[in-house]
């Protein structure tokens, strides 16, 4: 039975089988076949694909061949085996020839070719893999092998790479676990300094709480004092009517007095009227005239008038002294009552001071407890920034753990994997140097 060889998709179906990778897929289409074409290369070199090229032509005149043209060497232009010219002869006639460069071959003929002829080359190129295949079932199952071996190197490889990431990323997740500690050490610190000024507020409201009680005391030692002010400015306040009333009696017999006085001012002046008009009769009659005697007799009596009614206005006026006399007695009573009301008042205001000095101790207290309220809660908020921070790099330190966990579970079979590609490496590698040696390029005799 004839073989038939794979094509690219069924020979990497083939190594994965051999991998016995099923579910999950360590290796990419890309990367399978990366490494197909190297070791297509590899089995190439080893055992290449002999090819016959009879589409160069001879240049007129020219011993030389441009054999650029050809791809797919295994070797470059030392892959060029034979050359034969003139073709279809026998027997063959296969030519001499030396590399001139990479593109150009120079024939070893004695004369140059004359016209245009073409020239057989027999070279060794690469094996051809992909959609179909030049490979034979031997070289098929050494390229299967091969893959095989090179591509267990290749994970081997990646989880060398991933170890070497988990190591990083548990450095990282030690440096982010340095960090969580370092925080938490300061918020340690914060919370302590946050306590110390709590403590410090505490015994700032104990003085306070002393001064005001101190405040009260004082407080209530006042609104005595001024309890005793108001009673005594109440008496004050009953002893004013007293002497209004007495100066009102006194303001009565003033008035009294004073009508008296204006009666008495007005028979005093119809006196000396009268007295007057005495005069003038006296002068313009005899004397011991009736008439003057009888204005005589109306002045005497005028003024004896005028005196009694002065005599009743000073009695008024003795009577309104009297009044006046009982009224400053209400008024000193009033003034007594008042004075003790304003000692009473001050002293009140001293207990008031006095309570006003606890009062300004106790809010100096009160001002510096705040502030330190201030520091604390200053010290609270940054042990919350620390912890908060500290949180987010513990979080860091765990998904640097956990990847690194997932990195080294991934690398666990690293051992086994390791043995195995390597005994398939060596199977492969000696597989290969036991294929057939690739023919050297023999001489062939100047024509």
């Amino acid at each position: 039975m004839a073989f038939t060889a794979r094509a690219l998709a069924s020979v990497e179906t083939q190594v994965k089988i051999l991998l016995k990778e099923s579910g999950t897929t360590y290796w990419s289409s890309n990367e399978v076949t990366q490494v197909g074409e190297d070791v297509v290369r590899e089995v190439s070199i080893a055992s290449p694909r002999t090819v016959i090229d009879d589409t160069l032509k001879t240049v007129a005149g020219s011993r030389i061949i441009d054999v650029s043209s050809i791809e797919d060497l295994v070797n470059g232009i030392d892959s060029i085996k034979k050359v034969e010219y003139k073709i279809d002869q026998w027997p063959k006639h296969f030519r001499n020839f030396a590399f001139i460069d990479g593109d150009h071959i120079e024939l070893d003929v004695t004369t140059a070719p004359g016209d245009i002829f073409p020239v057989r080359i027999t070279c060794h190129k690469l094996h051809l893999l992909d959609t179909g295949s030049t490979l034979t079932a031997q070289l098929e199952t050494l390229v299967i092998e091969g893959m095989a071996a090179r591509l267990m190197l290749q994970w081997l490889q990646n989880m060398r790479v991933e170890i070497t990431n988990a190591l990083t990323v548990i450095a990282e997740a030690n440096t982010a676990i340095d960090l969580v500690t370092a925080r938490v050490t300061q918020m340690v610190t914060d919370i302590s300094s946050g306590r110390t000024e709590t403590a410090k507020i505490s015994a700032l409201i104990d003085l306070a709480a002393t001064e005001i009680a101190l405040i009260n005391p004082e407080v209530d030692k006042a609104v005595t004092e001024v309890g005793l002010a108001n009673a005594e400015a109440d008496k004050a306040v009953l002893e004013v009517p007293l002497a209004n009333i007495e100066i009102d009696k006194a303001a009565a017999e003033v008035a009294l007095a004073n009508a008296e006085i204006d009666l008495a001012v007005t028979e005093t002046a119809q006196a000396v009227t009268d007295l007057d008009s005495g005069r003038a009769v006296i002068g313009s009659v005899t004397a011991g005239h009736d008439q003057a005697a009888r204005y005589g007799d109306y002045s005497r009596a005028g003024v004896g008038n005028a005196q009694g009614m002065l005599g009743q206005a000073q009695g008024y006026l003795g009577t309104a002294q009297g009044y006046m006399g009982v009224s400053p007695g209400y008024l000193g009573t009033t003034n007594g009552y008042l004075g003790t009301s304003n000692g009473f008042l001050r002293t009140a205001n001293g207990y008031v001071g006095t309570a006003n000095g606890f009062f300004l101790t106790m809010r100096a207290f009160l001002e510096q407890a705040k502030a330190d309220e201030s520091a604390s809660a200053n010290y609270i908020q940054l042990a919350a920034v620390e912890g908060q921070a500290g949180l987010r790099d513990l979080g860091k330190a765990q998904g640097y753990m956990s990847e690194a966990t997932s990195r080294l579970n991934t690398a666990r079979a690293m051992k086994v994997v390791e043995d195995q590609a390597n005994q398939r490496l060596a199977s492969y590698l000696r597989k290969l140097n036991n294929l057939r040696p690739r023919p050297q390029r023999r001489e062939w005799a100047k024509t």
